[in-house]
């Protein structure tokens, strides 16, 4: 094979590639800047979970990091957003960057809860705090959250 034909070759298997990896980051891109440019939902989780807010604040602190979104728009998140559905929509195309694990990771050191009894296509942001806040030990959630994440 010619150095010529090779050239065609990695050309012909590299341009798609590529193409595809900058429509896929570019659709993270748009998804990111819609939750941001949202209205800021926090009276919406405060009225769901009165009692709470400390607890909720540190659960979506935890969840955007997990999804690489940035913290400082936790409150942009909607109750009824999908966790799969914002998993999906952070993840690379050919990559994870392993955002559920860190999420299952970072939920248990936190509140010691197993989040594999939870996940699925249909679990929203509204059920992981449900979640926590009914099933984490009492002893875990009065923890000072402030402890673990400074």
């Amino acid at each position: 094979m010619s150095l010529n034909s090779l050239l065609i070759v990695i050309l012909i298997v590299a341009v798609p590639i590529i193409v595809w990896g900058l429509v896929h980051q570019f659709s993270h891109r748009r998804f990111k800047l819609a939750v941001y440019s949202r209205p800021d939902a926090a009276s919406d989780w405060e009225a769901q979970f009165p009692h709470g807010e400390r607890v909720v604040d540190s659960i979506l602190t935890i969840f955007c990091e997990a999804m690489l979104l940035d913290p400082r728009c936790r409150y942009r998140l909607r109750r009824d957003d999908r966790v799969m559905d914002i998993y999906r929509n952070t993840t690379g195309p050919i990559v994870d960057e392993m955002q559920l694990e860190t999420l299952m990771l970072k939920m248990d050191d936190a509140f010691g809860v197993d989040l594999s009894k939870l996940l699925n296509d249909e679990t929203t942001l509204a059920d992981l705090a449900n979640f926590v806040l009914n099933q984490s030990p009492s002893q875990e959630i009065r923890r000072d959250i402030t402890s673990i994440w400074p």
